[in-house]
């Protein structure tokens, strides 16, 4: 889960930086003045960083998902254990019982 963590961090921090940079190289221009290298760089750019921005909040989401299943099946965990202590203890008290019975009738 660490992993998905650091991926969310990293994605959204670089995704950040590609945005502002395609932001800021967009031309404030009419796009019919402005040089066509400069329009695809700053696309490139912004189409980056969303991408990664879209990565890491997919990747938070599933940090999230990942942490609340782990917390369910712990606690699912926790009372199959608790059931099957209880279920074994009353099969050894009923063994006993039956041991006591028996042992009362020789």
């Amino acid at each position: 889960m660490r992993l998905l963590v650091w991926t969310t961090i990293i994605a959204l921090v670089v995704g950040a930086g590609f945005a502002i940079d395609g932001y800021l190289s967009w031309p404030s221009r009419s796009l019919l003045d402005i040089d066509s290298e400069q329009l695809r760089t700053a696309g490139f750019s912004l189409s980056i960083g969303s991408t990664l921005i879209g990565i890491g909040v997919l990747a938070g989401l599933l940090a999230m998902h990942a942490r609340a299943v782990g917390l369910q099946t712990r606690s699912a965990l926790g009372a199959h254990t608790d059931a099957d202590a209880a279920r074994h203890a009353e099969e050894v008290r009923a063994q006993q019982a039956h041991e006591l019975r028996m042992g009362n009738r020789a």
